[in-house]
């Protein structure tokens, strides 16, 4: 468990997403949000802000977009980063 989560933080972090397949870009973001938590939301949106939202399917938009939006709601001082994230998404 230690080691994916060292994994997907370093994929988060220094990961050019263009590189990435849709469906690799989609799993690890899934991934992220499922393992590493909260704490990482940083690196996530940092992530969806450099990734294409057309390299993202359907379904990864939306549960990003509700994650996001969950995070505006709890963390007042990342909501312009967070609006920045849902506006490439919507």
């Amino acid at each position: 468990m230690y080691n994916r989560i060292l994994y997907l933080t370093l994929l988060l972090s220094v990961c050019t997403p263009c590189n990435l397949s849709a469906q690799e870009c989609e799993n690890a973001l899934e991934d992220a949000f499922e393992s590493l938590g909260k704490q990482n939301y940083d690196q996530i949106i940092l992530l969806l802000t450099d990734c294409p939202p057309e390299r993202l399917l359907e379904k990864t938009k939306k549960i990003l977009a509700y994650e996001l939006l969950a995070l505006a709601y709890f963390n007042n001082d990342r909501v312009e980063l967070t609006k920045g994230a849902l506006h490439k998404l919507l």
